[in-house]
């Protein structure tokens, strides 16, 4: 049965003496004296004099045989309300305090309540409230990264998670191992200012802003090293200021004191060497920059076709070349892309005698593939082609470095999910 909502007084409420806070009392003036001394409702009082009753709340009520509304959800901040109304009812050791806070503050002696029409039918929506998470069907509490999103800058992790964006974002870290940073450990570092000076960082460590010191690729080795220790642990939760001290002394020992211009990552603005003002954008001098890409990046829309395909060995080989690093396993990944490709064609309808660069080709017009696009497919599958097969045959040969593989797959992804949907059409009968 729902309940029924509208606004009540909050004097016209009687707190719950049966509450699971604290077992049974006696009457009101014991339930108000457990909460303030057990309960934390000073503090609750002196933000709601000064904030107003929380909107997002409602309080639950049910009657009792007298027709009195009982609290079933919010004695806390119906306590509180009460004793900013009517001071009053506050024990006499705390009156004053109460007296103090209610000549300021806002007006509260109004809440929205749902009425029960009794306790038992509100009781299994309190489990759920203060039950815990619950597999999903309690509240889920905000992870460290999630709060810092939600408060703007407010939040002391706000740098790490913003660095942790951006990183990912660059192909600097994968979604999985990002999973294994600790974002508390992350923040520990970027607190002291000798490890923000060292890394080229020149953003407060509660801001969401990047901000950095010199030239991006810099940078990008710099939040490598960064990152690689805090998931390996070599940079630890427990770390005091020699620990960081010492971090930022073997930076700038590695890759030299960051030097040059402060410019935020991802746009053009400059600021005026460390002084904070902002200077007009100026025409940069061109350069070539070599990112650090250490990931194939995932493409959801692909992922979404070889789920829908069900293809067990296609989706664990698209898993595995998209979490495994490129600077530490290109031999794996060079024959690893190889694989999934011939797979993908064989399982398209390719036969073994004919190679899949040929394959792919004659049908790119037929998947609405402009020419020009067609040109840099046959490039990137004639790549994958080569240099797997010289990895699989050859005696000599081998990748060194397969950092390409993640351009290759971005240029081909369209040409996959073609394949991969022309496959699920196939199996559906609908070729």
């Amino acid at each position: 049965m729902h309940p029924s909502f509208r606004p009540a007084a909050v004097l016209d409420l009687l707190l719950n003496r049966d509450n699971p806070r604290h077992g049974s009392k006696e009457n009101q003036e014991q339930v108000i004296e457990y909460l303030l001394a057990d309960e934390e409702v000073y503090n609750l009082a002196r933000h709601m004099s000064q904030n107003g009753i929380n909107p997002l709340e409602v309080v639950a009520v049910f009657p009792d045989t007298d027709g009195n509304l009982i609290v079933a959800e919010g004695n806390r901040r119906i306590c509180a309300a009460q004793l900013l109304t009517d001071p009053e009812k506050a024990p006499e050791p705390a009156r004053a305090r109460f007296k103090a806070l209610a000549a300021k503050s806002q007006n509260v002696s109004q809440i929205n309540i749902a009425e029960f029409p009794d306790y038992d039918t509100a009781e299994p929506w309190l489990l759920i409230l203060h039950d815990g998470e619950q597999d999903g069907i309690g509240r889920r509490r905000w992870k460290p990264e999630q709060k810092a999103r939600a408060t703007n800058n407010k939040s002391t992790d706000a740098l790490a998670v913003a660095l942790l964006d951006y990183a990912e974002q660059q192909g600097i870290i994968s979604g999985d191992m990002r999973k294994d940073v600790q974002v508390s450990t992350a923040t520990r570092y970027l607190a002291n200012p000798a490890v923000r000076k060292a890394m080229g960082l020149a953003s407060a460590a509660t801001s969401d802003k990047i901000e950095i010191i010199g030239d991006t690729g810099r940078f990008a080795k710099v939040l490598t090293n960064f990152f690689d220790g805090v998931q390996s642990k070599k940079l630890h939760s427990r770390s005091v200021t020699a620990d960081w001290v010492g971090y930022a002394s073997d930076l700038e020992a590695a890759f030299g004191v960051p030097t040059g211009t402060v410019t935020q990552v991802g746009t053009t603005s400059a600021v005026a060497g460390g002084t904070g003002s902002r200077r007009p954008p100026k025409p940069t001098r061109a350069k070539i920059v070599a990112p650090e890409v250490r990931f194939i990046a995932k493409s959801a829309p692909l992922i979404n076709a070889l789920n829908k395909l069900g293809s067990f060995k296609l989706s664990s080989l698209y898993n595995s070349l998209t979490s495994i690093r490129l600077d530490e396993h290109p031999a794996l990944l060079t024959t690893g892309a190889w694989v999934f490709v011939e797979t993908l064609t064989a399982l398209h309808g390719r036969t073994p005698t004919t190679d899949f660069v040929s394959y792919i080709n004659g049908k790119l017009g037929s998947w609405g593939i402009s020419k020009d696009h067609g040109k840099d497919s046959k490039l990137s599958l004639e790549y994958i082609s080569q240099h797997g097969n010289a990895q699989k045959h050859s005696a000599t040969f081998t990748a060194v470095d397969a950092r390409n593989l993640n351009n290759h797959f971005q240029v081909l992804d369209g040409v996959f999910i073609a394949l991969v949907n022309d496959c699920v059409a196939a199996k559906q009968g609908n070729p």
